[in-house]
């Protein structure tokens, strides 16, 4: 080999090549927050049923539904187990619900109001 070709022993006096610093990853567009009351104001109004002694039972949109009633929600509504219809009408109402029985009302009352209410706003319930 020629010496002029020979690559430099490295020395105390050389300097090692610069060293690139890490690339930083790449910085995700700022999400938008939404705090839940803004959320919740949203919601589309829920539907009342009347007892037949004139008092008033609220009964929220699906989407301001407490998580208990989807949780014992089937995915499948078209076919829904009695007991589940009871439950679901017992978390949409609450510490209301023994008054609403009290009233006449029944967890069948709840489940056609919501059933109605979906027709009304267009789409099927569970959607």
């Amino acid at each position: 080999m020629y010496p002029d070709t020979a690559p430099a022993a490295p020395s105390m006096f050389t300097r090692p090549a610069p060293v690139a610093p890490p690339t930083p990853a790449p910085v995700p567009p700022a999400l938008p927050t939404y705090g839940m009351a803004e959320l919740r104001a949203e919601a589309a109004p829920g539907v009342q049923i009347r007892a037949e002694n004139g008092e008033v039972f609220y009964i929220p949109a699906a989407d301001e539904w407490p998580d208990e009633v989807f949780e014992v929600m089937p995915d499948n509504v078209d076919r829904i187990a009695p007991k589940v219809i009871v439950a679901m009408a017992r978390a949409l109402l609450g510490a209301d619900y023994e008054r609403f029985r009290a009233a006449g009302g029944r967890a069948m009352d709840v489940w056609r109001a919501i059933n109605r209410a979906a027709v009304d706003q267009g789409v099927t319930p569970g959607e």
